[in-house]
């Protein structure tokens, strides 16, 4: 992630804080973090099944993540009345192109580059939200640290 000045960050601050481990790939990662558990294998599935089918029926509004041929990301939101996205199949959503600003951004992503990520929301479902700091990095040489994070009840 690259922060660049005017968002929020001074440079004076930003040049005081310590530097950072570099990690070069997935081995070095994993071997930060361990393996992954059972369970949160098992929750990737390769197929919409019944209770993705009941949630995205829910849901009035979702974010789909694309990326320009560069890498950059968006992240588009797109909403209606629950029932907007239709489950056409196990493997196929059928997402309504509504008016909006007409840039185009994650159609014009998706001709380059056509993996997408989604994540829908849904009313009266328990979520989270709060005040987030950046990380402080670890005294150790382990790459984990913890961002603070104070959490209240979103709905």
């Amino acid at each position: 992630m690259e922060v660049s000045s005017g968002v929020g960050h001074s440079d004076d601050l930003l040049s005081r804080r310590p530097p950072v481990d570099t990690i070069e790939d997935v081995e070095q990662l994993r071997e930060s973090y361990g393996a992954p558990s059972e369970r949160a294998l098992k929750k990737q599935l390769n197929r919409i099944d019944k209770h993705c089918r009941d949630f995205i029926a829910r849901s009035p509004f979702l974010v789909i993540a694309s990326a320009d041929p560069s890498g950059r990301c968006d992240a588009s939101p797109k909403g209606d009345a629950p029932g907007f996205v239709q489950v056409i199949d196990d493997t196929t959503l059928l997402i309504p192109d509504r008016l909006g600003n007409n840039r185009i951004d994650t159609l014009a992503n998706l001709l380059a580059r056509p993996g997408i990520g989604l994540i829908f929301f849904v009313p009266g479902i328990r979520s989270m939200a709060g005040r987030a700091s950046p990380p402080i990095p670890p005294c150790s040489n382990r790459l984990r640290s913890t961002a603070k994070f104070r959490a209240v009840p979103f709905w």
